[in-house]
């Protein structure tokens, strides 16, 4: 067969019955039943209005919904500031899937910008996300 060749180039042919009896079923399956998580808010680039997510696994792009992404002035679950995008592009910037680049919308970007102790600084900088916000691959 011309897809394999022994690589001591002796005349040692495949033979394709045996490689099927070779095949063996997995004895146990466990599924893929642990969420994906933010593993880190990377940047927060104010000037050209992108913010870089690290995720623990494979995100899916075209499952994004920006809208469920809050930028907020504290840790705190009852922030004095906040804004909730209204939307975004993303894409990745790693070849795991698990860095996504988010591009702000004009408008999200000039809101973040108007707001009073809003991403002013590294220590007024936090996101929050709901649990739809996107979605792993798996």
């Amino acid at each position: 067969s011309g897809l394999t060749q022994d690589l001591t180039f002796n005349s040692n042919p495949v033979n394709t019955t045996n490689l099927l009896t070779g095949l063996l079923r997995v004895r146990t399956y466990i599924p893929d039943t642990t969420p994906p998580s933010l593993f880190r808010f990377v940047l927060l680039d104010m000037n050209v209005g992108q913010l870089v997510l690290s995720f623990s696994e494979p995100m899916s792009l075209l499952s994004l919904n920006a809208s469920q992404i809050v930028i907020q002035n504290s840790s705190s679950s009852t922030p004095l500031q906040y804004y909730v995008l209204t939307g975004g592009t993303a894409s990745y910037q790693d070849t795991l899937e698990t860095l996504i680049q988010v591009s702000l919308s004009a408008q999200d970007l000039l809101q973040l910008k108007t707001r009073p102790n809003l991403v002013t600084s590294q220590a007024t900088s936090y996101i929050s996300m709901g649990n739809k916000t996107i979605k792993d691959v798996a």
